[in-house]
């Protein structure tokens, strides 16, 4: 999880975790749907070897914690957007005092 530098990867990581959560989280319940199926008829076939099986279990435990990764997300989101917006404040208000004095120094001239 790496945390947006800039407004446009900000934007990105937006994007993507609410795409993430709206459509690919339930495409991806349903091919773990789909896997655990086949893998219920694979264990009355074939013996698995203990890698066999934690590699199974790891994978049907990424959907559990999907969630608190995509909330830790929108905390980062959240907390990247306030300081992005703070740093505006402050360029828009240097901005405006440059173009005050700019302003006067030209009805001095």
């Amino acid at each position: 999880m790496t945390t947006p530098a800039n407004t446009a990867q900000l934007m990105e990581l937006q994007a993507f975790v609410k795409e993430a959560q709206r459509t690919n989280m339930e495409e991806l319940n349903k091919k773990l749907s789909n896997a655990r199926t086949s893998l219920f008829f694979l264990v009355d076939h074939v013996t698995f070897t203990l890698a066999d099986m934690n590699s199974n279990s790891q994978t049907f435990a990424w959907i559990d914690r999907m969630p608190s990764i995509l909330d830790d997300h929108r905390v980062i989101i959240e907390e990247k957007t306030a300081m992005y917006m703070d740093a505006l404040k402050v360029g828009n208000g240097r901005l405006l005092k440059i173009s005050v004095l700019y302003s006067v120094t030209l009805l001095h001239c």
